[in-house]
């Protein structure tokens, strides 16, 4: 009969061979799993297709390592020509004058005050140059007046933004210019924090809260650089299984250690808008921002990430000011009748970039910028929106705009986009006193149908206009491309409502417009 210490000693014994084994087992399926998806053997190339995606094993927003697998799983966005190479950004136009920063369009002028464009490819058009920004003002009355100079870059974040338009400004001083800048809400701000984006990138990082360049001259990125390049992922099998869609995000980010990654690049691009705010205004020149709404922003009421208050907190704290692409969208959708679709390309490289269409419409922004007119003339509000609420199964409180700042409009020239749901939708706005007669006009574009398909019978809404327990208009509305026009006094109650009433049985395909909502 074996002592206690025995059976102790064959227990671990055991134990130590199971987990020998299962780390042998791991390392053999790791290795497997790599051959699969880099294996350049045929076998391994037909069935590691579906998972040489570099989206399962990386995040794009904040890890270099996707688009150093992007590019070898894809071969985009493929080797840099040499011409294109830049040791302070990276990459840059190829509409920049060799060994500098001037611009070819300076030898077309012609005694016009020149505009400078900074940004990424929303700024440079993935459309012809006719059908971009310097085409657009060149067929405008302002073309007369002005050359737009596009400094515009794909991929570019604002760090490339930045340190470009400080290289390129000087040379442009003693002409005048007017500066505008564009930047993509959905990608700009995430872009500063990368290392290297198809190619080395420059990168600046926050030291004892001072904004600090990490990068000098950059050498130029060659197949042998990529074949050299080292990721920082140790289990390719492991981040498969964390970049399933069924694996709780919260619980990947803390195995990766980036609980706080968020914070940290929302402090890095605060502090480069915070910079390109502070330049522009020392250089004592006529500048604002643009700000590019994606398809995933461009319908929406409010922000849905942190990206665009960020913007507008450091542009008002620096005083600079900004102009919007989607309130002018928005504008056209409510006026035309469009889809939302209309305003974005859907193949090649116009895909998640502007149409024509698209860009022939956010031009009015950068012409109200040009005029003066701003988006905080639009966001001032002498009636406090206390929000939109969607009853009863869709509880959300939603704001337009939240500023207390005193005038006597809210949402002018804004289509507010009342989702068509069976139930109740109201939206409420507290008022201050100063407030005797809103002003609004409705519109229920016709349902979709199929190619061939008859007409179905139009849609109505019924649409209540209460100031607290008091009703002061009730109307149908039927379905139609002509606005119906909306005049009620305000009252002297506290809570202003307008209650729209949806049948039952009402596919959610579509939204009951609010335009031109004007409170006097």
């Amino acid at each position: 009969m074996s002592s206690p210490p025995a059976r102790k000693r064959g227990v671990v014994k055991k134990l130590a061979i199971v987990a020998v084994v299962l780390v042998v087992l791991i390392a053999c399926l790791e290795g497997a799993f790599r051959w699969v998806i880099f294996s350049e053997s045929d076998f391994a190339r037909r069935w590691g297709y579906s998972i040489r995606r570099a989206s399962m094993y990386a995040d794009r927003w904040n890890e270099d390592d996707y688009w150093y697998l992007d590019q070898l799983f894809r071969g985009e966005p493929g080797l840099l020509p040499r011409p294109s190479f830049d040791p302070w950004l990276g990459w840059r136009s190829h509409e920049l004058k060799p060994n500098g920063y001037d611009h070819f369009a300076r030898e077309t002028l012609d005694g016009r005050r020149p505009i400078l464009m900074y940004g990424d490819s929303f700024a440079m058009c993935m459309t012809e140059s006719e059908q971009c920004w310097e085409g657009l003002m060149e067929q405008s009355d302002l073309g007369k007046q002005y050359k737009l100079v596009n400094y515009g870059m794909r991929g570019y974040g604002i760090d490339q933004i930045n340190i470009l338009m400080r290289k390129s400004l000087p040379l442009w001083k003693d002409l005048n210019p007017i500066v505008i800048v564009g930047i993509y809400l959905e990608d700009d701000l995430d872009r500063a924090w990368l290392k290297f984006r198809g190619w080395p990138k420059p990168y600046f990082r926050l030291q004892d809260n001072q904004l600090k360049l990490q990068t000098g001259k950059l050498e130029y990125f060659d197949e042998n650089a990529l074949a050299a390049y080292e990721t920082d992922i140790s289990s390719y099998l492991g981040r498969f299984v964390m970049f399933h869609p069924a694996f709780p995000s919260k619980l990947r980010d803390r195995l990766l250690g980036k609980q706080n990654l968020k914070t940290d690049i929302q402090n890095l691009s605060i502090a480069i808008l915070d910079s390109m705010s502070g330049y522009l205004k020392q250089q004592e020149l006529q500048y604002f921002f643009v700000l590019f709404h994606g398809e995933k922003e461009v319908g929406e009421l409010k922000p849905k990430t942190w990206h665009e208050p960020a913007c507008i907190d450091s542009f008002t704290r620096l005083g600079s000011d900004w102009v919007s692409s989607r309130r002018v969208i928005q504008r056209d959708w409510l006026d035309t009748g469009r889809s939302l679709d209309d305003y974005f390309g859907h193949q090649g490289y116009l895909i998640g970039h502007y149409s024509p269409l698209g860009q022939r419409v956010v031009f009015r922004a950068i012409t109200d910028g040009l005029a003066g007119k701003f988006e905080r003339e639009y966001m001032r509000c002498g009636c406090q929106p206390d929000g939109f609420y969607a009853l009863p199964d869709q509880a959300q409180s939603q704001f337009l705009f939240a500023s207390s700042a005193p005038c006597q409009r809210f949402g002018f020239d804004h289509a507010v986009g009342v989702k068509l749901a069976a139930g109740t939708v109201k939206l409420v706005w507290v008022l201050d006193g100063r407030c005797a007669t809103f002003h609004a006009k409705l519109v229920l574009p016709e349902a979709p149908r199929a190619e061939g398909a008859p007409p179905s019978e139009p849609r109505t809404v019924k649409v209540t206009v209460k100031n607290g327990n008091n009703v002061l208009q009730e109307m149908t509305v039927v379905g139609g491309a002509e606005p119906v026009p909306l005049e009620v006094r305000v009252g002297r109650g506290p809570r202003f409502e307008v209650m729209v009433q949806v049948p039952d049985g009402t596919k959610d395909d579509g939204r009951l417009l609010l335009g031109d909502v004007e409170f006097r």
